[in-house]
């Protein structure tokens, strides 16, 4: 079936094809609603649509040049829905692969809008917010301006990221970094592994895991903020670590070049062992629970714990000054 233009104001139009439905040049679309099955569709002209409900055996491309809200869609092909407007999912679905674009608007989940999907990719330009419990393998979510948030009922793997804002992921599995996180701020909860060990830039971070280990690399001065887990957390950073509020795990191991690890006046760090190896010194100056420490740096070491301590190795190439509510074993 070949469109070479369709307008019926705030009407409702169905199109259906055993074969492929396709535009020709400037062959708009101009409909209150338009549902469409064929075995592909490719309407990619300046259609002025408000709901958008295909289904196909093949590739579905649609371009809008208003918001649109997108209705229940399923394809065992590709998704690909770009529009000037904001971008609203309204209820489920699925595809192999969606490409979602938001150019100048925002990309939503509305009401029951849940998406199901090998591979996501979604740019905005006002923010990405995907807050309903989505099934997605990967994942790579771009946003020029606004926060970019998502919630996942599975484990995740992140491809390249980037925010000028905040960017929140909830997961119910294990978290993967394959590209580089680039945001002011990170906030992650998962019930397994974390694992973001791209040169990422962020600001400020906050993770969470309920089961898992973490790991982070980051090249950049960062706010640690809040972190627990019930595993091993290691950071790598390039640039100081502020601690702020309780970051603590089995094993805490911090790698930083170019800078110092410190503690703001509400941080304390709890641990069975900390492992911090820092260039330009280390002060942890608050009520922190440690069981054992290892410290290396070439600046000065200060460290206050609040029951006793072991001691492995402490390396300094300035002063060493460790402060005690209890007695010191080594």
């Amino acid at each position: 079936m070949l469109i070479s233009g369709l307008s019926i104001g705030d009407g409702n139009l169905t199109l259906n094809s055993t074969g492929d439905i396709r535009q020709t040049a400037g062959g708009i679309i101009n409909a209150k609603s338009l549902n469409a099955q064929s075995a592909s569709i490719n309407l990619s002209e300046a259609n002025t649509v408000d709901i958008f409900s295909p289904n196909s055996s093949g590739d579905i491309v649609f371009y809008n040049t208003k918001t649109l809200a997108l209705g229940a869609i399923n394809t065992a092909g590709q998704l690909q829905i770009s529009t000037d407007g904001n971008l609203g999912v309204n209820d489920v679905i699925v595809a192999k692969n969606i490409i979602l674009k938001a150019n100048s608007g925002t990309i939503s989940s509305l009401t029951s809008g849940t998406l199901n999907t090998d591979n996501l990719t979604a740019t905005a330009g006002k923010g990405i917010k995907l807050d309903n419990e989505n099934t997605i393998n990967q994942a790579s979510l771009n946003s020029a301006e606004g926060d970019i948030s998502i919630n996942n009922a599975k484990a995740l793997t992140l491809g390249k990221t980037s925010s000028n804002a905040n960017f929140r992921i909830n997961t119910k599995g294990s978290l993967t970094g394959l590209g580089i996180i680039n945001s002011k701020t990170l906030d992650v909860k998962a019930s397994g592994d974390i694992t973001l060990e791209q040169e990422n830039i962020l600001d400020q971070v906050r993770l969470i895991s309920d089961n898992g280990n973490i790991s982070l690399v980051n090249n950049k001065a960062m706010v640690l903020e809040g972190s627990s887990n019930n595993g091993n957390m290691k950071i790598n950073n390039t640039g100081n670590i502020n601690i702020k509020g309780s970051v603590s795990g089995k094993q805490l191991q911090f790698k930083i070049s170019n800078g110092q690890l410190t503690e703001a006046s509400d941080a304390q760090l709890a641990a069975t062992k900390l492992v911090a190896d820092v260039e330009l010194g280390i002060a942890l100056q608050n009520n922190n629970a440690l069981d054992s420490a290892e410290l290396t740096s070439k600046g000065d070491i200060n460290l206050n714990n609040n029951k006793s301590i072991e001691l492995g190795s402490v390396i300094s190439n300035g002063n060493i000054n460790v402060n005690l509510i209890m007695s010191l074993a080594q």
